[in-house]
């Protein structure tokens, strides 16, 4: 009797030792798993820092509904770098096809500051996926009222003229792009078709040379040599 008892402690004992360890290694697969995203800890409030460094590995996990959930309560916080994280939710929603959700909250970020480059240019991209180019225009050119040059404002009145048809503009802006941007490829290409629609077939020709030389086996610029 006994032995009956000891063996069966025995038993029992490398049961509940078998089932810890196993507990364990599942434990630890699921750590690993998670590993390379950043934890917030549940026990204390988690910094600002650490929600951004959060919201950022999750973008580049292509997460975004959750990288703007991750950031979106400090949205209400007093002291939650409020200009930032509208900027975030702007950009985020943008990525996941949100436009007007997108578009509130760069309208937001210019409430809070009407001269902010960043918000300035971010509201142009959900405008442009909308096709809405005389507003896309408007921001462009409270831009270059700022930073005369910008590169990125001239790239987004190039689009905007286009869809509006407006070619002697469409080639003003290719040509100051240009001249200033010598390698961006997108102004000879732009500038190409505003030459194309002015009858300039041989300008337009000279551009699509020069988009060659910067980009060879360019498509557009392939077919119209070709002609």
């Amino acid at each position: 009797m006994t032995r009956s008892v000891i063996v069966l402690a025995a038993i029992m004992g490398w049961f509940v030792a078998w089932h810890t360890t196993d507990a364990q290694s599942a434990t630890n697969t699921v750590s690993d798993k998670n590993s390379t995203l950043p934890k917030v800890s549940s026990q204390v409030p988690a910094t600002a820092a650490e929600l951004f460094k959060r919201s950022y590995a999750l973008e580049t996990a292509g997460r975004y509904v959750e990288a703007a959930e991750v950031i979106l309560p400090l949205h209400e916080t007093r002291n939650g770098d409020q200009e930032l994280v509208m900027l975030r939710l702007g950009w985020l929603n943008y990525l996941q096809g949100q436009h007007n959700v997108s578009i509130h909250y760069y309208r937001l970020a210019l409430r809070t500051n009407g001269h902010s480059i960043d918000a300035l240019l971010g509201i142009t991209l959900p405008l442009l996926a909308q096709q809405r180019y005389r507003e896309t225009a408007a921001f462009a050119g409270s831009v270059l009222e700022l930073s005369r040059l910008n590169q990125t404002a001239l790239q987004r009145m190039m689009v905007a003229t286009e869809g509006q048809k407006q070619w002697e503009n469409l080639l003003g802006y290719a040509t100051t792009l240009a001249s200033h941007y010598p390698t961006d490829t997108d102004a000879l290409v732009y500038m190409a078709r505003a030459h194309l629609w002015l009858n300039h077939k041989n300008l337009a020709r000279d551009a699509y040379v020069k988009v060659l030389n910067r980009i060879p086996g360019h498509l557009e610029a392939t077919a119209f040599l070709k002609q």
